[in-house]
């Protein structure tokens, strides 16, 4: 270069400093956009009407959601005598899922129906003998001895299953003794049959 020249300009780059290939500009082309879909429905962007209901429902009209599994399961089982041989799937809204195996009143399945009220109080009873934290068996070390069991299926709250042949806490073996009488009073459970 000559000192006396002005200087010459430098070939054109781009924003990147790449220089353009022969033919091509440096000049950004417009990026294509989304073609347009003519075959788009159309969406009514106008205000909408809501239909008259006949009446909004409530929490007193609205059924009780029945649950597919039980709030309790109560379970008798056999022995080398006559003992009452069952198990009474107890559900929140009252229903119970009974099977009546031997030595009972109603042998063989049976819906049978507790008041609401009552599977409560043995739901609170169980809450307050502290089930969550009682021994998972109560045994009395003899092979012949009938055994009760009690399972306790509290919401958010992982299943419990408590085995009693003797021994057991006292608020337990009355809570084990009100279920029993309970179960009695609509049909099921510890009424041996005498033949």
């Amino acid at each position: 270069m000559d000192p006396g020249q002005p200087p010459r300009p430098a070939p054109h780059t781009s924003d990147t400093g790449v220089t353009p290939g022969p033919g091509r500009t440096t000049e950004a082309e417009p990026v294509p956009t989304a073609l347009p879909i003519e075959s788009s429905p159309q969406v009514p962007t106008g205000p909408t009407t809501r239909l008259p209901v006949e009446s909004e429902p409530s929490a007193e009209n609205a059924p009780v959601p029945q649950s597919n599994t039980p709030v309790l399961v109560f379970r008798k089982t056999p022995c080398l005598g006559r003992c009452p041989h069952y198990e009474a799937s107890i559900f929140a809204d009252g229903r119970v899922r009974y099977i009546g195996y031997q030595n009972v009143a109603k042998s063989g399945t049976h819906e049978l129906h507790l008041p609401a009220e009552v599977v409560k109080t043995m739901l609170s009873r169980a809450a307050g003998v502290g089930f969550g934290d009682l021994q998972t068996q109560y045994l009395s070390g003899a092979s012949d001895m009938p055994s009760t069991f009690l399972t306790l299926n509290a919401p958010g709250k992982p299943s419990k299953t408590v085995q009693v042949e003797e021994g057991g806490p006292a608020e337990l073996v009355a809570l084990l003794n009100y279920i029993s009488a309970e179960l009695a009073r609509v049909g099921a459970g510890d009424v041996v049959l005498d033949r």
